[in-house]
């Protein structure tokens, strides 16, 4: 299987909300990653739904493993629309 298949796969998330984000995120921004980033994209992946929400949501470690990454999905314009979705 190939890494963008892979990624893909585990972006289907059981949290919709984390579902909706991670899979318009990778579909917009997988293109412009480097094959490391999507190896620490995929290792990301492996985090438990929750627990990824809550990182994505509250970032506090800001020399974390994955803060590039999480900083990358915040920023994107998906994320934007997704809260602007739940006001």
């Amino acid at each position: 299987m190939s890494i963008d298949n892979e990624i893909t796969y585990r972006c289907k998330r059981g949290l919709l909300e984390l579902d909706l984000l991670l899979n318009n995120f990778y579909r917009v921004t997988g293109k412009k990653m480097s094959s490391e980033d999507k190896m620490q994209f995929l290792s990301l992946l492996e985090i438990d739904d929750f627990k990824l929400w809550d990182l994505i949501q509250k970032p506090s470690n800001k020399r974390g493993q994955y803060f590039n990454l999480i900083n990358l999905i915040n920023s994107s314009e998906i994320t934007n629309n997704l809260g602007a979705c739940h006001e």
